[in-house]
């Protein structure tokens, strides 16, 4: 009886440890980037547009804003702008970090204002995650530097996608974390 009691013991605090370790992970990587981020928001790049200026190419995308993660007062359409230039595909590189926005594609984004009138994607691709759809109808979401930065040294704790449900929900938490 006292060996099921002891190992009752070791089952529940390996379950709370484990609990205590994915609440350590999230707070090493995804809520440095929330709380450098004035808005997080789902939503969908409704159109790219180029602004003539041939010192410094500048892109302005247009996002409906379908879903507010950080923030108050946040507009329903956003207009986030920065240096990139178009391509063929409509599709958008902007150095020094790559990120890549395109006409309907749907997004959870971190968001920085650099002054009143502009906003950026915080920390440039590790700012968007990709939103898409799969078979069964369930919406999974991307990282696109590869893993979702869950920051585990273990590569099994790395994923390439989660349920979108699930990451909105960790972010969730993050938002709740003290300051």
């Amino acid at each position: 009886m006292r060996v099921s009691s002891i190992a009752s013991i070791v089952l529940c605090l390996s379950f709370w440890s484990a609990k205590a370790d994915a609440l350590t992970l999230d707070r090493t990587c995804l809520v440095p980037l929330m709380k450098s981020s004035d808005y997080v928001v789902e939503g969908i790049i409704e159109e790219i547009a180029a602004l003539d200026d041939k010192e410094q190419p500048t892109i302005l995308a247009n996002l409906r804003v379908t879903g507010v993660l950080k923030g108050e007062d946040v507009p329903r359409n956003l207009e986030i702008g920065f240096t990139g230039i178009v391509t063929d595909e409509d599709r958008v590189a902007t150095p020094p970090y790559g990120v890549a926005l395109a006409p309907n594609e749907e997004v959870v984004l971190f968001l920085t204002h650099l002054d009143e009138d502009r906003i950026r994607i915080t920390n440039g691709v590790q700012g968007k995650f990709v939103v898409s759809e799969i078979e069964s109808g369930r919406k999974v979401v991307r990282c696109e530097i590869g893993t979702i930065p869950l920051c585990s040294q273990d590569p099994e704790d790395r994923p390439s996608e989660m349920w979108l449900t699930e990451f909105l929900e960790r972010l969730r938490k993050i938002a709740t974390y003290p300051q």
